[in-house]
């Protein structure tokens, strides 16, 4: 046989794309969002490298808290080294001290390292505490905790792009970035798109206008799907290569246009404002594995797009959120009241995790004025519901 027809026909494949296939094929990973970890663990569903979660709610929906929290579990270190006197001891932390590549599409929220410094410093603050405190040991020292946050910090990086094709260029860009100086030692764990739909009024109304001044309707089409389109094929290539979990957060465009099926609690589900041949959906059930004679000896790339698939990517879980219904104030309450009120529900989850054997220190230290009882419903592919869980905000602390 001619040599070079022999080489053609061997498959060749990167290191860096065959080491993260087989983290993809064989690590479960756990987001530490106690509720979220504890459904997927119930119905025997793991989340693992290279999925893509969809989160999806009204605006104020805690969206943008949840991929926060998730965040900064992944930034913070698994131990932490800390002087107690003259020893230094390792302090338990429970983070992946993994790397983190956030995309916030809402240049105008500012907060965003900001909260997640301060959600790391008090998960940070509560761990040593924790450990210091059966060895009658007074609580860390700002300095420590500077230290450690800074540390944390030095994981995270955050790009903010300013339309759909920035937002494609920024994802194709991910893995070459991961490998430049500076990056190799860190493992990116997440890749985070916060607010994916900021520009689909944008497109929309480019799209329109390409339509309107377009000769031929396949130009005005194709003008049409580019954007959204080279996002998907970036995300494929990402998935491939560094297979990180990634999370996109979009929120509900027209409150109204509701599903036909509720959940199981009978919360309502939305549609999505992106065309299905555009941007996966969860109800989209996965093609069946091929059962012929030459697909089963052949090995699968877990990465690599299904057969069959419209989309080169597909959604593991879809998240709704939907925060409790606010009842209506009464006329002339004062706002003292209602802070007191709510100091007072603080207290008590407080006194109830106490009573549990867990840590007082929480919500009560992590300031008033959070948000309570956001629902949160999970659905896998094609639609099927998992459960749902609870999410808390609150100043530093975000309770899953």
């Amino acid at each position: 046989m001619d040599p070079v027809t022999l080489s053609d026909a061997i498959s060749s494949s990167s290191a860096l794309s065959l080491v993260h296939q087989v983290a993809h094929s064989t690590a479960p990973l756990p987001t530490f969002a106690s509720g979220l970890d504890a459904l997927l663990d119930h119905v025997n569903l793991p989340l693992r490298r290279g999925d893509i979660v969809e989160l999806q709610g009204l605006p104020g929906s805690a969206k943008s808290s949840l991929l926060v929290h998730l965040a900064a579990t992944a930034l913070l270190p698994r131990t932490a080294h800390v002087r107690i006197a003259d020893h230094v001891l390792t302090v338990p932390v429970g983070g992946k001290h993994a790397h983190v590549a956030y995309l916030d599409c809402t240049p105008r929220r500012l907060d965003l390292v900001d909260r997640l410094a301060r959600l790391m410093r008090h998960h940070l603050d509560l761990a040593i505490r924790r450990f210091r405190a059966p060895r009658g040991i007074g609580a860390p020292r700002d300095q420590e905790l500077d230290s450690l946050v800074d540390e944390c910090m030095a994981r995270l990086t955050v790009w903010s792009p300013t339309g759909t094709l920035q937002l494609a260029a920024t994802l194709r860009s991910l893995p070459r970035w991961a490998l430049a100086d500076g990056n190799a030692h860190d493992e990116l764990a997440y890749v985070v798109v916060d607010g994916m739909s900021e520009f689909a009024w944008a497109d929309q109304h480019a799209a329109a206008s390409s339509s309107s001044a377009a000769s031929s309707s396949s130009s005005a089409s194709a003008a049409t799907r580019r954007p959204l389109r080279l996002v998907v094929d970036a995300l494929a290539h990402l998935r491939a290569t560094l297979a990180p979990v990634v999370f996109v957060s979009q929120w509900v465009f027209r409150p109204e246009a509701t599903l036909a099926h509720r959940s199981q609690e009978g919360l309502p589900f939305y549609a999505g404002h992106y065309p299905s041949a555009l941007w996966p959906s969860i109800l989209s059930s996965p093609p069946p594995p091929s059962t012929s004679s030459a697909a089963a000896s052949t090995p699968t790339n877990p990465l690599a797009p299904r057969p069959g698939a419209l989309l080169p990517i597909a959604l593991a879980l879809h998240l709704t959120l939907h925060p409790s219904p606010t009842p209506p104030l009464r006329r002339g309450t004062p706002l003292a009241l209602l802070l007191s009120e709510q100091r007072r529900r603080v207290r008590a989850r407080e006194r109830a995790q106490s009573g549990a054997g867990e840590s007082s220190w929480g919500t009560a230290l992590g300031g008033i004025g959070g948000t309570e009882g956001v629902r949160v419903v999970v659905r896998r592919p094609g639609g099927h519901e998992v459960g749902s869980f609870d999410v808390e905000v609150w100043e530093r602390e975000v309770v899953t």
